[in-house]
């Protein structure tokens, strides 16, 4: 079984392909220095360990907007390797009714909480239309949650938890061993929330400290300090590649008072297969972001804690507009993964879901 935690999947066959053609490219070339691989035909690139472009704040070139009521919104596409960016500020003071949650495919299936799912048909828009249509409130953003275990993709594939989780309070799938940082939100009885990372919580931390969490995060930041990540190392399973490649990233940021919550989304151009081979190689390929990459902008932004989840091939966001319509950043692992608007009821989306999914909603009236 893979695991989104501990291991990557295997390259695909268009990953291979491309990889061919880089090489066959190269070597016709008969070029010697350092490539990436973005648009077509090939472009001088940057060492691996070099910062990313727009790895700083704040972002003079982004598109700025309010699409609801405590929500500011940054779009930046300018990263000349082709990079994608989304910056969500909630803002729980401006908007108190705004929520945050945990929806795991688990926990209203035909077994519920049973450690396994068939998460496949059920991506990040269509979980979204699924938690609207069954009265969870008007979901404002949503995005893929931390890490899990699947046997395999497409619509036969099954999925279960690599850690406990919380929901509504209650933690589920103790049996499973944790991993690395918990991350969630406790929600007080006046409906305030507080957010935070937890290294390793036992059951009772994890049901007294969160109302809805999840483990296997990796901490960036806690306590306003950045935290050190070991040297990277091929073939080093608790800091893999994956730590380090430059790829689609989903981060999670909050202020030391918990008034604001930062969701960073990152959009590479190309697959995820590319971006491990290449951080392995040492081959400085295509855009997308690192775990330090992601640490120098959170430190840039002056956030008090924050959390890198699950991402890469995986990484999906839907997002509601002002019209009351969304835009999906589709998941590469099942389409091109490009950026689509879709209409308010949020049908026509495409299938590659995740086991769980962070969200935002707004709970007025």
């Amino acid at each position: 079984m893979f695991s989104r935690l501990t291991s990557r999947r295997a390259q695909n066959r268009r990953g291979l392909v491309l990889l061919a053609l880089l090489a066959l490219a190269l070597a016709g070339a008969g070029v010697t220095e350092w490539r990436y691989l973005g648009p077509l035909p090939l472009e001088v690139g940057v060492n691996p360990d070099s910062p990313a472009a727009l790895a700083h704040w704040p972002w003079p070139d982004a598109r700025f907007d309010r699409p609801h009521a405590g929500v500011a919104h940054w779009f930046d596409r300018s990263s000349p390797d082709g990079t994608q960016i989304d910056l969500f500020d909630f803002d729980f003071t401006a908007n108190p009714c705004l929520r945050f949650g945990l929806y795991d495919q688990d926990e209203d299936d035909a077994r519920p909480f049973d450690d396994k799912a068939h998460p496949w048909a059920l991506s990040v828009a269509l979980a979204a239309k699924h938690l609207n249509e069954t009265g969870r409130g008007q979901v404002l953003v949503a995005c893929n949650g931390l890490f899990y275990n699947y046997d395999d993709t497409g619509p036969d594939s099954t999925a279960s938890h690599v850690t406990p989780i919380v929901l509504n309070g209650i933690s589920h799938d103790t049996s499973v061993e944790n991993h690395r940082w918990t991350f969630g939100v406790k929600v007080g009885k006046n409906g305030g929330q507080i957010f935070q990372s937890i290294h390793l919580p036992d059951l009772a931390t994890l049901e007294r400290s969160f109302t809805y969490a999840a483990g296997g995060a990796q901490c960036l930041i806690k306590d306003g300090t950045v935290q050190p990540l070991p040297p990277f190392a091929v073939g080093n399973s608790a800091h893999p590649a994956f730590a380090y490649m430059k790829t689609s990233r989903v981060s999670w940021g909050w202020s030391r008072d918990s008034r604001h919550l930062y969701l960073l989304f990152v959009k590479e151009p190309d697959e995820e297969s590319i971006s491990e081979w290449a951080r392995e190689h040492r081959f400085p390929l295509e855009g997308g972001w690192s775990l330090p990459d992601e640490a120098r902008f959170r430190q840039a932004l002056g956030v008090w804690g924050s959390v890198n989840s699950d991402a890469g091939d995986v990484a999906q966001l839907v997002s509601r507009l002002p019209d009351g319509k969304y835009e999906m950043s589709e998941p590469r692992w099942s389409s091109s993964g490009v950026r689509r608007t879709l209409a308010a009821n949020l049908t026509g989306a495409p299938p590659g879901g995740a086991l769980m999914y962070w969200y935002i909603r707004d709970s007025s009236p």
